[in-house]
């Protein structure tokens, strides 16, 4: 904030467009992330564990989208957790709480978002959500996958008043370990 004042969607936009280095996660937040998800059993509990992790770093909102590995068919299927975090976010969002957990709760409107994901993060600030009921918030999304083929995603959902760097970092370091989860999984 400057000045007392909440920057505006186009000065967080700004802000991120110039964000010339990403902040690494620390050594302590990396093994943590890779002991943590090392631990998983199969792909549905390393899913769980990531948006678990995510919402744990981050404390936003973790999304993460099954993969589309051809054998799995039918409804699209996606994880979130911590969305106890947009409770505590509450005095940075400028809406109530109730239609932000309304789009959470329609999976339609999250699975489109991370349809939309790419192989480099994303960041949708504000009022560049299309989905009205998350203007108030930011989306940070990425594509996981094998070898730059995307097969799934996952990001965080938070107040646009969130730590970007941070943010972008988790997703970042998350999606590239379940890629690689699912690389040596194949093989």
């Amino acid at each position: 904030t400057s000045a007392g004042r909440i920057p505006t969607d186009r000065g967080y936009r700004l802000f991120v467009d110039k964000l010339a280095t990403v902040k690494p996660l620390s050594t302590v937040e990396r093994r943590a992330i890779e002991t943590f998800l090392h631990g998983a059993d199969d792909l549905e509990d390393l899913l769980s564990r990531s948006a678990k992790a995510l919402a744990d770093i981050t404390k936003q909102v973790a999304v993460v989208k099954y993969p589309n590995l051809g054998e799995i068919h039918g409804k699209e299927k996606m994880v979130i957790s911590g969305t106890a975090n947009l409770a505590r976010a509450g005095e940075d969002l400028r809406l109530p709480l109730s239609p932000i957990l309304e789009a959470l709760e329609e999976q339609v409107i999250l699975l489109r978002l991370l349809n939309e994901a790419q192989s480099t993060v994303n960041v949708t600030i504000g009022s560049e959500q299309r989905e009205a009921n998350l203007q108030s918030t930011s989306l940070v999304t990425v594509e996981y996958g094998i070898g730059g083929s995307g097969l799934g995603a996952l990001g965080v959902l938070g107040p646009t008043r969130m730590d970007y760097a941070s943010s972008i970092s988790a997703v970042t370091a998350v999606a590239r370990y379940v890629g690689r989860f699912i690389t040596e999984s194949a093989q």
